[in-house]
């Protein structure tokens, strides 16, 4: 027979799993209603000023404030997550491209990127072994696979699936390239919201974590 204990152990974490499950419905559901708005309310062409690429431009900085946040406030592991920072740091540049093109000259977006890699880098360099530490704290965190998820949603799938070619075969004469982006920055909305969720959870649990040896340590 089950002790009380385990029993409660075992229904907090029924409990917390279905909490992260609706969450994370709720935030499927939120990126859906972006995409709707978008197209039904300010027209389907889904460009650089819409409302679903500065959501995710806002999300992507919002995950570099997660990890500054905790670089900045915690001991543990600061170089890792300097490093972290730096990473979606290059990939919101990156993002935002166009803008550097019409107010600098165009390609200027990578030597911003190549100057926040090569600062991430060179600071994360000084604490080698704490970072492979670091990593396999993250690893072993619940959301790294979500999270890691999210990086191919991004990275990979929506790149692959939002290839001209495909689309053209698939609509032939019909093609029509906003078609093509919405569903494409679709995609890439999803990736940064689920990426944003499990960022939010890490950090929450890396100062809820810290506060904790604070407290232990008085």
């Amino acid at each position: 027979m089950l002790s009380s204990s385990s029993k409660d152990s075992k229904q907090s974490i029924i409990k917390r799993g279905i909490f992260h499950t609706l969450i994370q419905v709720m935030v499927v559901f939120i990126v859906a209603m972006i995409i709707r708005v978008d197209i039904m309310l300010f027209g389907s062409n889904i460009n650089e000023d819409s409302l679903t690429e500065i959501t995710q431009q806002t999300l992507l900085l919002l995950v570099i404030c997660c990890f500054l946040s905790i670089s900045l406030f915690t001991q543990q592991h600061r170089h890792f997550h300097v490093l972290l920072a730096g990473f979606f740091a290059c990939m919101l540049i990156r993002e935002l491209d166009a803008y550097f093109d019409q107010l600098i000259r165009h390609g200027f977006w990578f030597y911003i990127v190549l100057f926040v890699a090569l600062g991430s880098i060179a600071y994360a360099w000084q604490a080698k072994q704490d970072n492979i530490k670091a990593l396999t704290n993250l690893i072993n965190h619940n959301c790294f696979y979500s999270f890691c998820t999210a990086l191919v949603i991004i990275l990979v799938f929506s790149r692959l699936f939002g290839m001209g070619d495909l689309w053209q075969e698939l609509m032939g004469d019909n093609y029509v390239r906003q078609v093509k982006n919405s569903f494409e920055e679709g995609i890439e909305l999803l990736g940064y919201s689920l990426l944003f969720y499990n960022t939010v959870v890490y950090t929450a649990d890396i100062h809820i974590h810290q506060r904790n040896l604070a407290f232990s340590h008085k």
